[in-house]
């Protein structure tokens, strides 16, 4: 093309000559034929020489614009080669990166002489995972999230997948259900489960946190929790405490067993203390208790800390704190004098739930009557209309451990627990009732609520539940024919199920009652006959007199 254009200025040169020569009156050493007035040769000629040379550029610009062009379309034909067009999300069209290797290929010779069409190509994949992250990003719902999912397949890296799997975790929240039974929620999934060694350290930590939150099934997706776990435990070292308790969070909630990384989290944990917020102490010493892993040597490090900033700790997360050192049977009397005072200073501060496991906590580490039982039964009280029927089994079944009794309160709960009866969990209900019946408090409401709802939902009633409702019952002087009827019924079929505590407590319970059936009699004695062995001399000793009242010619130890 740029040849073209040489001949044709060459040409039109050739031309300019020819006519400067005519207009001169020379032409070849020919004498000129025709006259011409006098300065018209002279204006001719430079009309020409102009009208040349606009003619020139205007034929040099089409030959540069089609070079332009075919060098563009060339670039382009290249392009194409080493990319595909994925179909457009949101009207964006996403570039397919179709090697997934971190190890980049080496260039050829013929990539260096195109070194910028292969960086022009890196740059839009990047762009595209970069546009993706800001659609995941800007979903409002997790539906619109899995969408983008379905429509990017393999397209996604790493950094985009652990974006979507957190961002479906946080709108679904009390939909995981929904998630779950979704046929890309699968598709996500097995793109975790083939790309999750090459997570950096937070989008381990986000992705173990989202599935937790979903409270996915640990025992379905037990080989891709273990690789995210051995790619967590290689990491250790990068994780910031933040993520350090997410991941024991995930754990801990997912009740997943892997032990290396469980010891490395918790000696990190520890080198990482220095470093620890509030929310950190609270939610590794939650996480570590619930892991079974929280030990002497850790819980005094966590108190060292946590003793100067125990007033700044929001009532949630003091609440986990001690809950912790509770469920790990860690009696620390300087930590237990230093939630008190904060508990006295603002119990108003404290939610249901809050209160409920602080008075669980005090319980198990064997305080009794404890001067803090006041100011958490004067909280409850306050906020009596907020327990669900969880916290207020957990209050009533903790104050009744330490003997604590506030007749203000126990009327407001068992309005509540009578109100409730029928959303209690058979273990909830038979705890609540055996606070009742310790503290010797009832009311006809109570029981009337309470029964109906065991009677209802009978076949649900483990042999423990079983065994504590009816002596609730029997103790608080009630005899319920329809309920130790049911209840009877339940046992016989059941009666293997029925450890010695249980035996003996049913048994005392019926006798007290004074309500004979036959076939449970004779089912409870043959039972209680076969593992005589295992029965303390306490167990035994009330089953006997059980047996004796119900039936008197049966012996236990004849």
């Amino acid at each position: 093309m740029f040849g073209f254009c040489a001949g044709v200025v060459m040409s039109l040169a050739s031309v300019i000559g020819e006519a400067s020569a005519v207009s001169s009156g020379s032409l070849g050493g020919l004498e000129r034929l025709t006259v011409e007035p006098a300065g018209w040769s002279d204006m001719n000629s430079v009309e020409a020489c102009i009208d040349l040379v606009l003619l020139c550029c205007f034929v040099v610009g089409i030959a540069f614009f089609h070079t332009v062009k075919s060098r563009a379309e060339m670039l382009d034909r290249q392009a194409q080669v080493a990319r595909k067009e994925e179909p457009e999300v949101d009207g964006t069209t996403r570039v397919v990166q179709h090697n997934d290797s971190p190890v980049p290929r080496r260039s050829s010779s013929s990539d260096q002489r195109a070194g910028h069409v292969g960086s022009s190509i890196s740059t839009k994949v990047d762009d595209s995972h970069r546009r993706y992250n800001k659609q995941i990003l800007s979903c409002k719902t997790f539906e619109e999230v899995l969408e983008i999912v379905s429509i990017a397949g393999s397209v996604l890296n790493e950094v985009n997948l652990a974006t979507a799997v957190h961002r479906i975790a946080k709108y679904a929240k009390k939909e995981a259900g929904s998630v779950r039974n979704s046929p890309h929620w699968r598709r996500l999934l097995l793109r975790i489960d083939a790309s999750c060694t090459r997570f950096a350290a937070q989008g381990l930590a986000n992705t173990m946190w989202a599935l937790a939150t979903l409270r996915v099934d640990a025992a379905a997706e037990r080989a891709m929790l273990d690789k995210l776990c051995d790619a967590c435990f290689s990491q250790i070292m990068s994780f910031s405490p933040q993520a350090l308790t997410n991941v024991a969070w995930a754990l801990a909630t997912l009740e997943m067993e892997h032990a290396r990384l469980i010891a490395a989290i918790k000696d990190r944990c520890v080198d990482s203390f220095d470093a620890f917020n509030q929310q950190d102490f609270a939610n590794a010493a939650w996480s570590l208790g619930s892991l079974g892993s929280l030990d002497e040597g850790v819980a005094a490090a966590i108190r060292v800390r946590v003793l100067p900033l125990l007033s700044s700790f929001k009532p949630q997360e003091l609440t986990n704190l001690f809950w912790a050192f509770a469920v790990s049977k860690i009696r620390d009397e300087e930590l237990m004098e230093a939630v008190r005072r904060v508990i006295d200073a603002d119990v108003e501060a404290f939610s249901s739930q809050c209160l409920s496991v602080l008075a669980w906590s005090f319980a198990k580490l064997g305080c009794e009557d404890d001067p803090i039982c006041s100011r958490l039964a004067s909280g409850a009280i306050s906020r009596i209309r907020f327990f669900n029927p969880r916290e207020l089994s957990k209050l009533l079944w903790a104050l009744a451990t330490m003997q604590h009794r506030n007749d203000a309160l126990l009327d407001l709960a068992a309005s509540a627990t009578a109100k409730l009866a029928d959303q209690f969990s058979p273990v909830e209900l038979s705890n609540a009732m055996w606070a009742f019946a310790n503290f010797k408090f009832s009311t006809s409401n109570l029981l009337d609520r309470v029964s109906r709802a065991a009677v209802a939902r009978r076949g649900s009633f483990p042999p423990p539940a079983i065994a504590n409702v009816l002596w609730a019952f029997a103790s608080l002087e009630c005899r319920s024919p329809a309920l130790f009827r049911v209840f009877a019924e339940i046992a016989v079929d059941r009666m293997h199920d029925f450890n010695p505590a249980d035996l003996s407590t049913t048994v005392w319970s019926f006798a007290h009652a004074g309500l004979k059936f036959p076939l449970f009699v004779n089912s409870a004695f043959s039972e209680s006959k076969r593992v005589l062995s295992c029965f303390t001399e306490a167990q035994l000793a009330v089953a006997e007199a059980g047996f004796r009242k119900l039936d008197s010619s049966l012996e236990l130890l004849a």
